[in-house]
């Protein structure tokens, strides 16, 4: 007799026991970066984007009707730099619009995405390099990140103006 695998067919006829959870359909975020890369000031831009629950602590980063952003608080920043897959995950994972989150994206001037790729350090290491971004979710995206107060700074400040969205994907 040969092992069976949940999604085959049943070669056998074998009575299993459904003991699966039902499983909410994943919803995908819509690309924010499927529009052509900006040009700005003969430098392109990045997608830079965070998933916002309701939670208060949450609201980080507000868009404006002009769709330029602000960022809120001083204390670790987490986005995701180009990487539409771990936004469908991180979106999914809190629940999606029915656990009201939301997905906030802006571009942000290539430079500082560059710099925040080189010197971000893995999350063991954070704690003695508090001034550094840290790599987060490493098991789930190399485009993870942590900011410190003055990434986030950095941040606010490479973001192009107007291009800030929020998004409710359903």
């Amino acid at each position: 007799m040969s092992a069976f695998t949940f999604g085959q067919s049943n070669p056998g006829n074998l009575k299993i026991p459904n003991t699966r959870q039902p499983q909410k359909p994943q919803v995908e975020v819509p690309a924010a970066s499927a529009k052509p890369k900006q040009t700005v000031a003969n430098s392109e831009t990045v997608t830079v984007t965070r998933v916002q629950t309701a939670h208060p602590l949450s609201q980080r980063i507000s868009v404006n009707e002009a769709g330029d952003i602000s960022i809120k608080g001083t204390t670790k920043l987490y986005v995701t730099i180009d990487d539409q897959n771990h936004v469908n995950y991180y979106y999914n994972k809190k629940g999606g619009s029915e656990g009201g989150a939301s997905v906030v994206s802006f571009q942000v001037n290539k430079n500082v995405a560059d710099e925040i790729r080189k010197v971000a350090v893995p999350q063991k290491r954070a704690k003695a390099n508090p001034n550094l971004p840290e790599i987060a979710d490493p098991t789930k995206s190399n485009s993870a990140f942590g900011l410190p107060a003055n990434y986030i700074d950095k941040l606010e400040k490479g973001a192009v103006k107007g291009t800030g969205k929020v998004e409710t994907p359903k």
